[in-house]
């Protein structure tokens, strides 16, 4: 018989080939545009697989429809929910259910990537404190790997590969990563970073001297670590698809660095409307391919350590409409169950958000801003910041400047937001641009923002402390009191304008709105940008943005926003808004005006200031004019 064997081989690798050349094929990542996420940070006590099967997989997918979808196979507790050869696998799995997973996917097309968390693996650090962190107190840290230490070429890599190669998969989301990053006071680390610095003095905290220097270079450690495995798994796999969770987002606001495939994060479950109207406009601003998670669970606002409560699907297709709305791709989280199966009464939900999500693709995937307003998150003044508040490296928690990005957008302003280093590449095509309440900036950037004005910028900068950095470059600008209750200060210089709003009311902002405040920015916003080239009236609470589409068509997005998402975390009743009336710039006279996803035609005027005029009865959750 054995001189059958390699005939055999051939024969199988043969059948293997036809099978492969068979499947259809599957979506990259930039292509993707709605996706469903499931985890579960499988543990030790966990019996995995038995509910794994292929009619499960087989309902859920094509009940679904999805692009991608994202599965668990080894969550923060460090312990794998397949049979790795090369990590740490749970004692009681049946079968492989990864390979289930991936014979379903592939059969119908479905990109199929991993959870995979990376900073964050207890069991590794559990079997080898050698590579964990070490916390300021001398203790061993129970959950968090160092860049220092073997975690990342004994096991992460490895068994990375080992899915990309021996299963298949089409890439990893990584979870766990920059948010998840603390200091390591390990002799290793300690003594890298005297080397690196030459300072002796290593703080334990940020009343320490020393202590800015500390974190970045805590900070340079992660972003090395990071390139160092993405760079390590593309020669490996060149197709394989990588994203970090959160890097390069607003929670890590800097240039891209590392050859990540595409930015991703899962944004807050509570108030999830305000968490991502910033993240998706700053991810935007970035040129990657992008999406972004919601999480259809939360918790109640009394139970604030309580069970997980289901969020109602009205609330999760305005938490899509708010991705969608700024180009990118979606998906939606469900958690697992603890044997990895899905609960298949959730898969209604699923497929429902889908068709809303797929109804509004042609109109806002990939469709790209039209500068109107660009607010600065500069990197350095950022993580400055971060230090003198002794907030960790990468904190996910950032409210200071929401506060201004929201009142902006409650004003319905169309608004981008993205780093120093994004606006100064394309400064010259935004009218207007904003600061919020930063205590320092970039070396040189105050220059560059008054050449900016010079030119014919306008510059709104807010806070008690930040104008005064400017006082040198407008010395000779002559100021006038002007706004509600002369609370701003506005001064010509060169061919733009300056105005200023003395007063830190971005935090407060974000977690109480008040009419106030609003019509402050308001009439500074007026004083900078008095005819936008898209206005809406009717309604405070919409989120408008004027975008294009891939094909060039001038759209208006209109968000609906309404209710109390601020304070309530379930709600379904989501009442539509109108009427409203939208005003926008247009080059020519256009051929049609219409409501989609609807394809409901619209009368419109246009005046001799080029400027179109809609009404519109109402909007439900999410609707786009589209103007031809």
């Amino acid at each position: 018989m054995k001189r059958f064997l390699p005939l055999a081989l051939l024969l199988f690798a043969f059948a293997a080939a036809f099978s492969a050349a068979e499947e259809p094929a599957r979506l990259k990542r930039k292509d993707a545009f709605f996706g469903i996420h499931l985890d579960f940070h499988c543990g030790l006590t966990d019996h995995v697989g038995a509910g794994v099967t292929d009619e499960m997989v087989d309902r859920f997918l094509d009940a679904v429809s999805p692009d991608f979808i994202q599965i668990d196979c080894k969550g923060h507790p460090g312990v794998s929910s397949y049979p790795t050869k090369v990590g740490n696998p749970c004692p009681d799995i049946t079968g492989d259910p990864l390979r289930v997973w991936r014979r379903a996917t592939a059969a119908r097309g479905v990109s199929l990537y991993m959870h995979y968390s990376g900073v964050w693996d207890s069991r590794a650090v559990l079997l080898h404190p050698e590579w964990a962190c070490v916390n300021a107190d001398g203790s061993v840290n129970s959950s968090m790997t160092s860049p220092f230490g073997g975690y990342v070429d004994e096991l992460m890599i490895p068994q990375i590969k080992e899915l990309a190669l021996d299963y298949g998969v089409d890439g990893v989301w990584v979870d766990g990563e920059c948010w998840a990053a603390v200091p390591d006071y390990g002799p290793a680390a300690v003594e890298a970073f005297k080397r690196e610095t030459g300072l002796d003095a290593v703080p334990k905290s940020k009343d320490e001297p020393n202590w800015a220097e500390w974190m970045n270079f805590h900070r340079d450690a992660f972003r090395h670590r990071l390139r160092h495995w993405v760079n390590a798994l593309h020669e490996a796999a060149p197709d394989f698809e990588i994203a970090s969770n959160w890097a390069f987002t607003d929670h890590m606001p800097e240039p891209v660095s590392a050859d990540v495939s595409f930015i991703s994060g899962d944004f807050t479950p509570a108030n999830s409307v305000d968490d991502v109207r910033q993240t998706a406009r700053f991810i935007a601003s970035q040129g990657q391919p992008w999406d972004l998670m919601a999480w259809s669970f939360a918790r109640k606002a009394e139970e604030p350590k309580g069970p997980w409560y289901p969020k109602g699907t009205p609330q999760l297709m305005r938490e899509a409409a708010c991705v969608l709305s700024q180009g990118g791709g979606f998906q939606n989280y469900y958690p697992q169950n603890r044997d990895g199966s899905v609960d298949i009464e959730r898969v209604s939900q699923m497929g429902e958000i889908g068709r809303f999500c797929r109804a509004r693709k042609p109109f806002c995937f990939r469709s790209s801003a039209v500068p109107q307003v660009f607010l600065i998150i500069p990197t350095f003044s950022h993580y400055d910041r971060v230090d003198r508040q002794g907030n960790g490296l990468f904190p996910n928690a950032l409210l200071w400047h929401r506060g201004l990005n929201n009142a902006i957008l409650d004003n319905q302003y169309s608004l981008e937001v993205g780093t120093d280093e994004t606006f100064k590449k394309e400064a010259g095509r935004y009218p207007a641009a904003a600061l919020c309440q930063w205590e320092t900036l970039p070396p040189g950037f105050v220059d560059f923002l008054a050449g900016y004005v010079e030119n014919g910028g306008r510059l709104l900068l807010t806070g008690e402390k930040l104008p005064s950095l400017f006082g040198e470059a407008f010395k000779d600008a002559v100021w006038q009191s002007c706004g509600p209750d002369n609370a701003l200060q506005t001064a010509a210089f060169g061919k733009g304008l300056v105005v200023v709003c003395p007063h830190d009311f971005s935090e407060k902002y974000y977690g109480q709105p008040s009419e106030e405040v609003r019509e402050l920015v308001a009439a500074a916003m007026n004083l900078l940008l008095p005819e936008p080239a898209v206005g809406v009236s009717g309604s405070h609470e919409v989120d408008v943005s004027l975008r294009r589409t891939p094909e060039g068509k001038l759209t208006v997005h209109l968000v609906n926003i309404s209710g109390p998402h601020r304070t309530d975390p379930f709600f379904n009743d989501i009442q539509p808004i109108g009427p409203l009336t939208v005003r926008v710039k247009t080059e020519t006279a256009p051929q049609s005006v219409r409501l989609q996803p609807a394809d409901t035609e619209l009368p419109f005027e246009r005046g001799a200031d080029g400027f179109v005029r809609v009404e519109i009865p109402q909007i439900g959750l999410y609707d786009i004019l589209v103007i031809d």
